[in-house]
């Protein structure tokens, strides 16, 4: 019952901090959604899964527009041009939340959403990518690991967080399956040498039929026996001594 208790309140946090985290995102794109429109200008944010980081710089001709305004979020340090927000510094998140994809696809998903690395806005607050963009956040160990996307429309700019599910989104789908299989092999390894270290190995003679004598198995690697590649051998001989 109290494991029952601390599983349930563990799955609760990790809804609200994956959750809240996408909130996090979901205001800095939308910074650079406003900061694109009101300088006339555009925007980019590069999202790095292996460093569990994004970056927001100015991507836009006027180069007077290249320092940005400060953020609440941005690293201590980073350079006036640009700054990074790590997800494992939020005070929403933690080390287990993490950018799992970045996907571009068609609203309708008439064609498979491919995997992509940015989001960059332009004047009007369009994404000059034609198609809509997701940001996939994952919580979680592997096996129940939770998804939320965060939805960029390509023609308004605006944002949206999904619900959190446990559907592995489209681009991620093979990786998935082969940790999966990986780990079942894993498993099954584990359970097969636990199994084999319990095992009462027999010695193959106990096997013998008890009427014989141990005398009566021919031991096939004797020299004694007779090599019957032997050429100088006559074939009547083989068969006699067969």
């Amino acid at each position: 019952m109290i494991a029952g208790v601390v599983l349930t309140q563990y799955d609760s946090a990790s809804h609200d901090q994956i959750l809240g985290t996408a909130q996090v995102i979901a205001a800095d794109i939308s910074q650079a959604r406003n900061l694109a429109v009101t300088n006339n200008s555009s925007y980019r944010i590069s999202f790095d899964s292996s460093s569990n980081c994004y970056t927001l710089v100015h991507s836009g001709a006027n180069s007077a527009l290249d320092v940005l305004p400060d953020s609440a979020f941005h690293s201590v340090g980073a350079s006036c041009t640009q700054y990074t927000t790590n997800l494992s510094l939020l005070p929403c998140g933690s080390g287990d939340i993490a950018i799992a994809v970045v996907e571009a696809g068609g609203s309708m998903m008439a064609s498979a959403p491919e995997q992509v690395f940015d989001i960059e806005f332009g004047p009007l607050g369009e994404t000059t990518r034609s198609l809509r963009t997701t940001v996939w956040l994952s919580a979680g160990p592997r096996r129940g690991r939770k998804f939320v996307g965060i939805e960029i429309d390509p023609i308004t700019g605006f944002t949206s967080i999904g619900t959190v599910t446990t559907s592995v989104p489209y681009s991620l789908g093979e990786q998935y399956m082969n940790e999966e299989m990986e780990a079942a092999y894993a498993d099954l390894a584990e359970t097969y040498d636990a199994a084999s270290t319990e095992m009462d190995y027999v010695d193959a003679t106990s096997n013998a039929d008890p009427t014989y004598s141990e005398a009566d198995y021919l031991d096939y690697a004797d020299p004694a026996y007779t090599d019957y590649s032997d050429t100088t051998m006559s074939e009547p001989d083989a068969a006699t001594t067969y």
